[in-house]
């Protein structure tokens, strides 16, 4: 569906030239929900911009239904623009419209006649969920009903690929969960294909199905949701990824802990698995439970458990070397550091 063939985008600066987009290589399957993350400054903006022409390539080619867009003009470039949807951080919508008529304007814009736009815009709405706000301007919408119009905005013409860029940075945790599902819903629904940048790792694990990792420019890492989480092999992805497993254990706890901390992480079905209990009752050995959760990244478990085990020396020795065997990823912070 679409086709980054070694795409590079430069800025040329005062006496410098700027890559911001180095050589970038991979294809998003048709109604695939792809993500491409990074930190600022990774190029993910850029790349995305590159699907409908609003940022030109300096280098590659960038092809959608096997063909190559960067060569469109004109006429064609309008037509193919039509077919992409883009939605924002900030919504982008016109505060002296109502949520009709910005997305009517839109498709009057293109073309659509009178009739045919206001039935879009009614169907529209529905899907998004709030076909009673159609004249509410956008001032008295929450974040989420913006972002819902503005959904409704860019598919109701038709289009056929989305392209998110940091679509629920604005939003609260609640809302934002709700704006991933309607858009999951949507892309099933229609076929569409989305494509997601964001910063927010969270993003990516409740909607994409893979991601793209990018830093400095360049595409680092390329892999299955579940498995880039679980297996990150650049060091970049390792140090993205730990930041969404980190669990913040009170000094005071750390205090009064003795003996080792444990980092436990489970995969796949090890994370139903009753290791504690087995350890626990098979050397006598104590086990406090510290903190943990079991969370699911396309449907498969990730689990990961601090523990403490108190008893004996050769006990824990034995406990540490039983759980290394049962345990796909163990780690001793013998001091609590690092946590």
């Amino acid at each position: 569906m679409i086709e980054f063939q070694n795409v590079s985008v430069s800025f040329r600066q005062k006496r410098t030239t700027l890559t911001a987009v180095d050589d970038v290589s991979f294809s998003i399957g048709k109604g695939e929900i792809f993500g491409i993350v990074g930190s600022s400054g990774a190029g993910k903006s850029t790349l995305l911009r590159t699907i409908n022409l609003l940022q030109g390539v300096t280098g590659g080619r960038v092809l959608v239904d096997g063909k190559d867009v960067t060569k469109y003009r004109g006429k064609t470039l309008r037509g193919h623009r039509r077919n992409i949807g883009m939605i924002f951080q900030h919504f982008n919508l016109a505060d002296n419209l109502t949520a009709r008529q910005n997305i009517a304007f839109v498709l009057r814009s293109a073309g659509v006649g009178r009739e045919e736009a206001d039935a879009k815009v009614r169907e529209y709405l529905s899907l998004v969920g709030i076909p009673e706000k159609a004249d509410v301007y956008p001032s008295k919408l929450s974040g989420g009903q913006k972002q819902r119009v503005a959904i409704a905005r860019a598919l109701a013409g038709g289009a056929k690929i989305l392209l998110c860029d940091e679509p629920t940075s604005a939003l609260d945790a609640e809302t934002t969960l709700s704006i991933l599902k309607l858009i999951s819903t949507l892309s099933k629904q229609l076929g569409i294909t989305v494509v997601i940048i964001t910063h927010e790792l969270n993003v990516i694990k409740s909607i994409c199905s893979r991601c793209a990792v990018m830093d400095g420019g360049k595409l680092v890492e390329l892999d299955g949701v579940y498995s880039l989480f679980t297996q990150p092999k650049d060091g970049f992805t390792k140090q993205l990824i730990g930041h969404t497993r980190t669990h913040d254990l009170p000094q005071e706890i750390l205090d009064n802990t003795y003996g080792p901390v444990v980092k436990l992480t489970f995969l796949g079905p090890d994370a139903n698995t009753p290791v504690i209990s087995e350890a626990s009752s098979r050397f006598g050995v104590q086990i406090n439970i510290l903190t943990g959760r079991i969370e699911y990244i396309e449907n498969k478990p990730l689990g990961i458990l601090y523990v403490n085990p108190i008893g004996e020396e050769y006990v824990v020795r034995q406990t540490l070397d039983y759980l290394k065997n049962v345990v796909r990823e163990v780690e001793v912070l013998e001091d609590g550091a690092g946590i």
